[in-house]
């Protein structure tokens, strides 16, 4: 399986989860995902952490919120007021632009989109599981740039 294809994989399991926590931190924004009895005990099972520039739009094409890469500590409740308590309709991976789509209850669209700043420098996205199956096969997440990407790898401890 190419990369892609095991990306699409790993991006499909975000569908039916529910985005319980949005947290604005120095590495960029966590949008933590979580279903059923993990939703419940609010403990995450997918992640997606994103320096990259955030687009929000409603079905309507309106501009819900766009900002960053690094949105101010002060953006969180913002961003949460949008966000919070919406359910994954569906997360695609757009392999020109290396972006990440997130619909968001058939009716918000969440883009993260990579670019270089002005100092050269890669903003990136990379979705994390926290599900059982695939850690304990190494399956940590992958890491998405402007011009590749990569596997997050296990470390060994």
């Amino acid at each position: 399986m190419k990369m892609n294809e095991e990306l699409t994989v790993f991006l499909s399991k975000l569908d039916g989860r529910t985005l319980f926590q949005v947290l604005v931190g120095p590495a960029g924004v966590h949008y933590n995902f979580a279903s059923g009895t993990a939703l419940s005990a609010k403990r995450r099972e997918l992640s997606v952490l994103s320096n990259t520039p955030i687009h929000i739009t409603s079905k309507l094409k309106k501009v819900m919120f766009a900002c960053g890469p690094y949105p101010a500590y002060a953006s969180q409740d913002e961003l949460a007021a949008i966000l919070i308590t919406r359910q994954v309709a569906g997360a695609a991976f757009d392999p020109e632009k290396n972006a990440l789509r997130v619909v968001l209850d058939e009716e918000i669209l969440l883009s993260l989109l990579p670019r270089l700043d002005e100092r050269g420098k890669e903003t990136v996205w990379s979705v994390h599981s926290h599900l059982q199956e695939d850690t304990a096969t190494g399956n940590l997440g992958f890491l998405v740039g402007p011009s590749f990407i990569k596997r997050i790898k296990q470390g060994k401890s």
